[in-house]
């Protein structure tokens, strides 16, 4: 099933929201995704847990593919998204400067040997920590950085939302729908 939505204007044309059912349905889209990625000569950043990001690397693996030696090319880097959360988190909301900071070096590292063409293919779930810690607001504003950080540099960004995760937490339609308008694309991934 596909639901397409548009956002508003200020959304970065390739900002999707994947809503998953479980772990090994969202690394198996992620690990096809770095695959075609890399047949197109580019690179990929994912931040995801521990588990999803053994998953991926798992399934990267099995498709003949070196992770450690994509890494050390900077083809695909991989990290831990709760690290990168802590750094850039400022009590309840995300710090703009440090994300930008923290966010742009990354990017720019993966496009250092890309003169002419780089465009990012990034998954991360970081909002959805944000969401199922009972933090909508600064899941919004992460996903409004990204929305602004599309400025600057060319990507293609999947946030990975656990629909097992809702449970804890459940939007009112309000907040639903404000997280929701930060992507253009909002799709159920069924596995």
């Amino acid at each position: 099933m596909k639901s397409e939505t548009p956002g508003p204007p200020d959304v970065h044309p390739y900002h999707r929201m994947e809503i998953y059912k479980d772990e090994a349905a969202i690394a198996a889209l992620v690990a096809r995704m770095i695959v075609q990625a890399l047949q197109l000569h580019q690179p990929a950043l994912v931040m995801t847990t521990p588990s999803i990001k053994a998953r991926i690397a798992e399934a990267l693996e099995e498709a003949g593919l070196d992770v450690q030696l994509l890494d050390t090319e900077r083809k695909v880097h991989m990290l831990d998204e709760q690290v990168l959360r802590d750094t850039v988190m400022d009590g309840d909301l995300p710090n703009a400067e440090r994300f930008n900071e923290i966010v742009s070096a990354l990017l720019e590292g993966l496009c250092v040997a890309r003169r002419n063409l780089c465009v990012i293919m990034i998954y991360s779930d970081m909002a959805d920590a944000l969401v199922r810690a009972n933090n909508l607001i600064g899941a919004r504003a992460l996903e409004q950085m990204w929305n602004r950080l599309a400025a600057r540099f060319s990507f293609s960004l999947v946030c990975g939302y656990a629909a097992a995760g809702l449970n804890q937490h459940v939007p009112t339609f309000e907040e639903l729908r404000e997280l929701c308008e930060q992507h253009n694309v909002i799709r159920l991934l069924r596995h």
